[in-house]
């Protein structure tokens, strides 16, 4: 949404706005108004990710609160966790990729995954920040 914005590289990426886990509104504003979002499904006693997949599940809601990742006006490094506990940012970012190629997205979409969870860890941190490093120094 602002075309200064040449490379864009995401970690546990999701594909949808959200609403907030403690406000039942968009946690996403643009331009001061909220952005259309998908809610949790199920109470707050089921875990966190089972929410989130049940959640994504409903596809009309997904559709209204899925990024437009086609106006990314550049690359696209998505970087996920195999093993998140949080929400299913693997399959999010597999999401993310097969909407782009439908779109005929025209820059590089790279995707890298890891057995770690969502806040990553100490043996993989190291080579995903190198990664992040080499995707900015090589696509702008």
């Amino acid at each position: 949404m602002d075309d200064r914005i040449k490379s864009v590289a995401v970690t546990t990426p999701s594909k949808v706005a959200w609403n907030g886990l403690t406000i039942p509104k968009s946690a996403w504003t643009y331009n001061g108004k909220d952005i259309p979002a998908l809610g949790l499904e199920l109470d707050s006693n089921a875990k966190l990710l089972k929410r989130f997949t049940v959640s994504l599940q409903n596809e009309e809601k997904v559709n209204d609160a899925l990024f437009k990742f086609e106006k990314i006006n550049g690359p696209l490094l998505l970087i996920s966790a195999e093993e998140d506990q949080i929400w299913p940012s693997y399959k999010m970012s597999k999401d993310i990729e097969l909407y782009l190629k439908q779109k005929n997205f025209r820059y590089s979409v790279v995707h890298k995954s890891y057995k770690t969870g969502h806040g990553f860890s100490q043996e993989t941190a190291p080579e995903i920040k190198q990664t992040i490093i080499d995707h900015f120094v090589n696509t702008l």
